[in-house]
């Protein structure tokens, strides 16, 4: 506790134990050779709202305290702000301090969203983990008498705090076994600014999106849509505005003047600014719609493309599509069934002894300059006994826009890669379904294959499979064509590829065309 606080207790017998200081500043004024104070207490929710603990007779009395203590010049500016003691808000409190003063220490070392809190009256525990290695540095340090002393300015509770040795996953094991769990906090990122109707605002604002039913004591905040003032039938002033946030969500607010209430405040708002707003959510008895009565509103600036990052992240972390089974592939003029009487055609050796697995990938790029490029569509077909037996494909969301060249090469959309799993979750059952067999494709060597390895490594899968290039083996063949590319290749064996630059079509045109050269060549 700082000692403007000790000196004020004791000027009021420890009545006003409860506050605690936020945003104190001084300010000197020459023309009359005095100083303002500029400060800010912290009410606890429960005192702020309750008018027998909390009263202008009170503000008068704590005000008169602080005058008592600070040099007769100096002009005291008191506001007073409302805090609410609930996990979310300790739990924000505790990763401030520690991003703050300890980051190079904990960073990698501890996860936010898993710090447990509990509260019981007054009496708060909170629990940190954090990685073993860290752990009596911990302990020698203090740290967590550290923490307690920064919660201790914030709010007036007995607080315990104790670490918890755990051994953190390392970055490979968070990969191989998708152990990293993301949770959206909810928070939208603001820039606080002045009061306009009430006391300064400490709860963080929500997304007016996770507020879908009535609900009391809640904090929003959003750029004004529009604003208009009212008139009831029984001559009583409010306020009716819309304001929307960084979800793109909307709620419709009402605010009504109090006795004594400035009604100038109030006008100064205009559409188009940041505000943030404390109040209740309401269900209207009529047609069951949502409405929020203000009872605080303050200005701020919203940090919306920061906060919208953040949704993007989070949905993308905690995104898992479903990939779609492989199907029977059935094709009576490719897969015909010969018997005893019929001259069966001719499989080589290669094609008889062993499986393959066919795959072609869409991409956002066609080479590897900067950087591997990111996988859109995967289609694959296994052969068995010189015979496609089966199919798979799947879109994959790149996570990313894709580009308006990867757009009228395919055909492939943004809108269609929505709803489809992305690469971490695309890669697994693509190599399950590869597995046991040798993989085949039109120019793999060069680019397909390295794409898959890439991001085979990076989410934990072993990539030694052996690999057959149908463009490596129409060069050795000699077929006497001026080009080897797939198109090319398709004429030569008379192969109709139905829907070019899409996965599956090319995978089951190159399977088509690696059978005719097998065969030609007799491996």
């Amino acid at each position: 506790m700082d000692k403007f606080l000790i000196e004020f207790n004791k000027a009021t017998n420890d009545k006003f134990s409860y506050l605690r200081t936020e945003d104190v500043s001084m300010e000197e004024n020459k023309n009359n050779n005095t100083v303002s104070l500029h400060l800010t207490f912290i009410v606890p929710y429960d005192i702020y709202n309750d008018e027998e603990k909390f009263n202008n007779d009170i503000k008068a009395e704590i005000e008169n305290g602080v005058q008592s203590i600070v040099p007769p010049n100096v002009v005291c500016h008191i506001k007073y702000a409302k805090v609410k003691i609930i996990p979310e808000v300790i739990q924000r409190y505790v990763t401030d301090y520690i991003r703050e003063h300890y980051f190079k220490l904990f960073n990698g070392k501890y996860v936010a969203k898993d710090i447990a809190v509990t509260i019981s009256n007054d009496i708060v525990s909170i629990t940190i983990p954090v990685d073993e290695t860290i752990y009596n540095y911990c302990i020698q340090k203090d740290v967590a008498v550290a923490i307690n002393n920064y919660l201790d300015s914030k709010y007036s509770a007995k607080n315990f705090i104790k670490f918890k040795s755990v051994k953190m996953p390392t970055t490979e094991e968070f990969k191989l076994h998708n152990a990293a769990k993301y949770v959206d906090d909810g928070i939208v990122n603001i820039k606080r600014g002045e009061p306009v109707i009430g006391g300064y605002i400490v709860d963080p604002p929500i997304y007016i999106s996770r507020y879908t039913k009535a609900i009391q004591e809640v904090t929003v905040c959003g750029y004004i849509m529009s604003i208009e003032r009212k008139e009831a039938k029984s001559g009583k002033i409010y306020y009716v505005f819309d304001i929307k946030d960084p979800t793109n969500a909307i709620m419709h607010c009402l605010y009504f003047y109090r006795k004594n209430q400035k009604k100038s405040t109030i006008e100064k708002l205009q559409p188009g600014q940041d505000i943030i707003v404390q109040g209740d959510i309401v269900e209207s008895t009529f047609n069951g719609a949502l409405s929020f009565f203000a009872r605080s509103i303050s200005t701020c600036i919203i940090d919306v493309k920061g906060t919208q990052d953040k949704i993007h992240f989070m949905k993308k972390q905690i995104k898992k599509a479903v990939v779609p089974e492989p199907k029977p592939y059935e094709d009576e003029a490719a897969n015909a069934v010969y018997t005893l009487l019929d001259q069966a055609p001719y499989i080589c050796p290669l094609l008889r002894e062993r499986e393959f697995t066919v795959f072609d990938l869409e991409t956002t790029g066609g080479n590897f300059k900067g950087q591997i490029p990111k996988i859109i569509e995967i289609g694959a077909v296994r052969i068995k006994g010189g015979q496609i037996v089966s199919t798979f494909e799947t879109l994959v969301d790149p996570e990313e826009p894709i580009s308006k060249v990867s757009i009228d090469l395919t055909h492939i959309f943004d809108v269609m890669v929505e709803e489809s799993p992305i690469i971490r979750d695309a890669i697994g059952p693509f190599l399950k379904y590869a597995r046991d067999s040798i993989l085949v494709g039109q120019n793999a060597i060069r680019f397909d294959v390295p794409i898959v390895k890439h991001y085979a490594e990076e989410y934990g899968y072993d990539f030694d499979y052996k690999t057959l290039d149908t463009l490596t083996m129409a060069k050795e063949a000699k077929l006497g064509l001026t080009s080897n590319s797939l198109e090319s290749l398709c004429n030569r064996f008379n192969v109709v590829n139905q829907t070019p630059h899409r996965a599956l079509s090319d995978a089951l045109a190159t399977a088509k065309v690696f059978i005719e050269l097998a065969n030609l060549m007799k491996l």
